[in-house]
């Protein structure tokens, strides 16, 4: 009976353990660093496949930031919602660039219409409307449905035959596949996969962070004088 009870014991621990280090390794992930003034991986390639900002790449702040955050991301992801308020707390005290690119990697129905609206809106409004879109679904993640997706298009002006017109566009799907390919292959296994580029050199990535841990990131950064 004590060995038993001893086995369980041990066996409820271990469980424990697991659970929570699963959500703090969700919720608080570790950084990686690949420059040479930073801790080395062991290979300086992991972020080469990282392609440099572009006219179709949506962003918020000063584009001539010496830093610039790359958060590849999915508009259904709880953790991207998480961390959106944090990384746009970063745009508002003028301490990073900050450029929105698609990362899909279990592509559901819902992702895909979410990200494709976002194209939509962009195309429609302008950068700044993608934004205000991006941050209204992550503000109210919960609510958030496909009737909600509607409403709020059409209470920014877009009539509902022109965005399914434009819900059309393969090219958009191409955008976000390319876009979900190219994180992929820098072995991103989670939603959000966070580059930091520093004078146009990515220089570190990270996942999920509250505002305290980019926070920290950026200072770091700053401190080291990459």
């Amino acid at each position: 009976m004590k060995k038993s009870v001893l086995v369980s014991v041990v066996i409820a621990i271990c469980v424990i353990i697991a659970v929570l280090g699963y959500t703090k390794s969700a919720l608080f992930s570790p950084i990686f660093y690949i420059s040479e003034k930073f801790n080395i991986l062991g290979t300086q390639t992991v972020l080469k496949g990282v392609r440099n900002i572009s006219k179709e790449d949506h962003y918020i702040g000063d584009p001539k930031s010496r830093i610039t955050v790359i958060e590849y991301s999915d508009l259904s992801c709880f953790f991207c919602a998480a961390t959106q308020q944090g990384l746009e707390r970063l745009v508002k005290e003028k301490k990073v660039n900050l450029v929105y690119r698609h990362l899909l990697p279990q592509q559901t129905k819902d992702s895909l219409l979410r990200a494709k609206v976002g194209e939509c809106i962009a195309q429609f409004k302008g950068r700044t409307f993608f934004w205000d879109y991006v941050n209204y679904i992550f503000n109210n993640f919960k609510k958030i449905n496909e009737s909600e997706v509607e409403r709020y298009y059409l209470s920014i002006g877009i009539q509902k035959k022109d965005m399914n017109t434009c819900l059309q566009n393969n090219d958009f799907d191409k955008k976000i596949a390319s876009q979900t390919k190219e994180a992929t292959s820098l072995f991103a296994h989670g939603t959000p996969f966070i580059v930091y580029f520093v004078d146009g050199f990515p220089v570190q990535f990270s996942y999920s962070q509250p505002y305290r841990g980019l926070q920290k990131i950026i200072d770091d950064i700053n401190k080291k004088n990459i």
